[in-house]
């Protein structure tokens, strides 16, 4: 065997795990030679246990993972190794790596050709985003000369974001729900997993909303909850991958409300006072007696010197008396909601000539007299008249009333712009005075009346209270 050592080479062990062809080669050899009869000295190389036997050729296999690589929508490139192992029982050569397609590349890669024994493995690594791509790889795998990987993936769009209701510089009644609409896409992405973050530059985060499948959002803006005045209201959209996209709108949400927008809960009734269900007005007296009824909005503080106050009211039906008051009253110094009966309609001071009890509503009143009290009346026409802190001895401002005891409706509109002060009935302008008594303050709008010996039904509709938050205000 002094030949066969030499042929091979010193450095050559054939009962080892030298991995190349060429060792396989002279196993094969030295097995033939043992088995032939030459059988003296191959124990010396662990060939006789084999003696009788004549392995099956071995076969290469190739395994790819992953078989495909399409991680969806990506952020940014997408980096993976591919790994090919040996699974058959003879060498394998992996001889070629080819790639094809846009948007990927091969950042990583062994020498080739790469001989592998069973079960050893190598690895190649790509980096991409976009697609469609391949990798194909060549080996001497008699299955499969060639396995090829798909690469795909969705580079991320610019989502899309719109506001498009109601339009930029609008007006926002006084009180009113409104809704703001808008729209959004991002690319392939499911609108219903993606989120919209609405913000005021005055009023902060105004919460979020969650799109329907087709991108559409909305807000659902309460005015009562809302600061007076201009507002920059802000939708932004943040999608997976950090990108941000926002669209604005300017609006003015004037000041008030319209009380028939409210909620029942938010009145105050006291006395006599009540919601007529039916008629869908707020009565304050109905035909009775020594009766005194008041009923407030609480809803929501208005400024008492900076106001435009619009109602209807009906009052008649009985033998008339005594009349009824349209009061702001001071929430900072009030101390409830009703005042004296009788002559003081509900918001005045006690007084020695009809009543002697109660104490009056702070803030300022606009009665509405249609019966004569000697002792407080500078007329005895039926009047409207204005007065502060419940004061009956102190008229403000006092104008003749036409006739109103006719159980129609009739429209009064007040307007307060400190220190001025307008009150029209049915279109006609009674009084416009300049009042020093015209303070700042908060106050709560509501209603008060009273019936004494003679009565009348008192009874308020279609309430509507703003203020002048949105005055010459305009969205550039």
């Amino acid at each position: 065997m002094t030949w066969l050592r030499a042929t091979m080479g010193a450095g050559s062990v054939l009962g080892g795990n030298v991995a190349t062809p060429q060792t396989k080669s002279w196993r094969r050899l030295l097995l033939w030679l043992c088995v032939g009869g030459m059988g003296a000295g191959c124990s010396d190389y662990q060939i006789d246990k084999v003696k009788g036997y004549e392995p099956e050729p071995g076969v290469p296999e190739i395994n790819v993972d992953p078989a495909e690589i399409m991680p969806g929508i990506t952020c940014e490139d997408h980096v993976q190794d591919i790994t090919f192992t040996n699974v058959g029982n003879d060498y394998l050569t992996v001889s070629s790596l080819f790639l094809s397609g846009d948007g990927w590349t091969v950042v990583s890669e062994p020498a080739l050709p790469m001989v592998l024994d069973p079960d050893d493995s190598g690895f190649v690594t790509v980096r991409g985003q976009g697609g469609p791509a391949s990798l194909a790889i060549g080996s001497d795998d008699p299955a499969r000369s060639q396995v090829t990987v798909l690469l795909d993936s969705d580079p991320d769009e610019l989502p899309t974001l719109a506001l498009s209701d109601p339009p930029d510089g609008g007006a926002l009644s006084a009180g009113a729900r409104s809704v703001f609409d808008g729209l959004t896409t991002d690319g392939a992405t499911d609108a219903t997993t993606l989120s919209v973050q609405w913000t005021s530059d005055v009023d902060g985060d105004l919460g979020t909303a969650t799109p329907d499948s087709d991108g559409a959002f909305s807000l659902a803006w309460d005015g009562l909850l809302q600061t007076p005045g201009p507002h920059t209201l802000t939708a932004t959209l943040t999608d997976a991958c950090g990108t941000t996209v926002e669209d604005s709108i300017q609006v003015c949400q004037e000041s008030g409300y319209s009380a028939d927008e409210l909620d029942l809960v938010t009145w105050n009734f006291e006395g006599s006072a009540f919601w007529d269900e039916d008629a869908g007005v707020v009565e304050l007296t109905d035909l009775d007696p020594f009766a005194v009824g008041t009923a407030f909005q609480t809803a929501v503080a208005v400024p008492g010197d900076q106001i435009t106050i619009r109602f209807s009211f009906q009052t008649g039906g009985g033998t008339g008396a005594d009349g009824f008051s349209l009061t702001a009253l001071d929430v900072d110094r009030m101390t409830g909601f009703m005042g004296a009966p009788g002559c003081a309609l509900g918001y005045g001071e006690a007084h020695e000539s009809c009543i002697d009890e109660g104490e009056a509503l702070p803030g300022w009143s606009i009665e509405v007299d249609t019966y004569y009290n000697p002792f407080i009346d500078p007329s005895s026409s039926d009047h409207l008249s204005m007065t502060f802190d419940g004061d009956l001895d102190t008229v403000a401002a006092w104008s003749d009333l036409p006739e109103v005891e006719d159980t129609g409706w009739h429209e009064l509109e007040v307007v307060v712009a400190a220190p001025q002060v307008q009150v029209w009935l049915d279109g006609e302008l009674l009084i416009d005075e300049e009042l020093v008594e015209l303070t700042p303050f908060d106050a709560y709008i509501g209603f008060t009346a009273a019936t004494g010996a003679d009565f009348n039904e008192h009874s308020i509709d279609s309430l509507v209270v703003s203020g002048d938050a949105c005055d010459g205000w305009g969205a550039p």
